[in-house]
């Protein structure tokens, strides 16, 4: 008896030390607009998003997101905004894309009708992705200055695409990790198997995360060629459904965000998550961290933030 009384005692104490309060501020609010991305560049916040093929919107924000200012406004939605080096780029339904240059947008909006997830890029050249159905995925790829021509088909829906280093890139999709070391011209599909992947970032040359939309999470160490699992999604202790982002801040600290209020954090590189409790039961797209404070935006139109202890 006395075995079983210390056995719900440490149960109770574990549940107790994985979850975490706290107290959120609500940035921003539309509930016409659907927010799906979000990057910073410059200590400046941008976001994307809009009404599907009706209208897209990127705001930005020079305050951490306490003001926001539209940037650009289109005829669809924005899925995807990501930088490098002084540049961004957006993408989204029908076949929508715009690269920022100084302070002008640029359309290059692609000739092929495609629902764009996914935006990378590097010197050489700008890369997309999308795909549905699950089995049917493309990449375009074109040299920065110029504009899509041809698509590359690739054999599972790809979410997500990440620049890793040098003409190396990486892309996910349904059940699949594909890698190229020539600019996107071709795709080797790795030994990497298991959940709907849905997001890629690196915080590095090496090191690198993928999250599933069942909450598996994939972690590398060497650039991208060897992945291991550090998260299982399906697992009874740790699993959430309908993961849609994951974001570490350097090697140990990173959030993951989902459906329904869902949040995690790690502070030791995903050996152990923290559910995070008291934000509003919204659909979370996408999520960083800013400094200390974590900034989230939902498919319901909200912006929030709240700090980390």
């Amino acid at each position: 008896m006395f075995r079983y009384l210390l056995f719900a005692i440490f149960i109770i104490v574990c549940a107790c030390q994985k979850s975490q309060e706290v107290v959120f501020e609500t940035l921003y609010n539309d509930p016409n607009v659907s927010w799906k991305s979000i990057t910073i560049q410059d200590n400046q916040i941008y976001i994307a998003g809009g009404n599907e093929w009706e209208s897209g919107i990127v705001m930005r924000s020079d305050d951490e997101g306490n003001t926001w200012d539209i940037e650009l406004e289109s005829t669809s939605g924005f899925l995807a905004i990501d930088s490098y080096e002084g540049g961004l780029f957006t993408a989204g339904f029908n076949s929508n894309f715009y690269v920022k240059s100084a302070d002008n947008w640029v359309d290059k909006t692609i000739s092929q009708a495609s629902i764009i997830r996914g935006v990378a890029q590097n010197e050489q050249v700008l890369i997309a992705v999308g795909g549905q159905a699950y089995f049917e995925g493309y990449v375009y790829s074109t040299a920065v200055e110029e504009t899509f021509t041809t698509r590359d088909s690739l054999d599972s829906e790809i979410s997500d695409v990440a620049h890793v280093k040098e003409s190396i890139f990486m892309s996910v999709g349904y059940g699949s990790v594909y890698r190229s070391e020539d600019n996107g011209l071709s795709w080797n599909r790795l030994d990497v198997e298991g959940d709907f992947f849905r997001k890629i970032q690196f915080v590095n040359e090496q090191v690198g995360y993928i999250v599933g939309f069942a909450g598996q999470v994939m972690h590398t160490s060497d650039g991208g060629i060897s992945w291991e699992e550090i998260r299982n999604g399906q697992s009874l202790t740790g699993g959430i459904q309908q993961i849609r982002s994951i974001y570490f801040d350097d090697n140990s600290r990173g959030l993951i965000a989902g459906d329904n209020g869902k949040i995690q954090l790690t502070e030791n590189n995903g050996d152990s998550w923290v559910a995070i409790e008291g934000l509003p039961d919204e659909d979370y797209n996408d999520v960083i961290l800013y400094e200390n404070k974590v900034i989230l935006i939902s498919e319901q139109g909200s912006i929030y933030s709240f700090d980390l202890n």
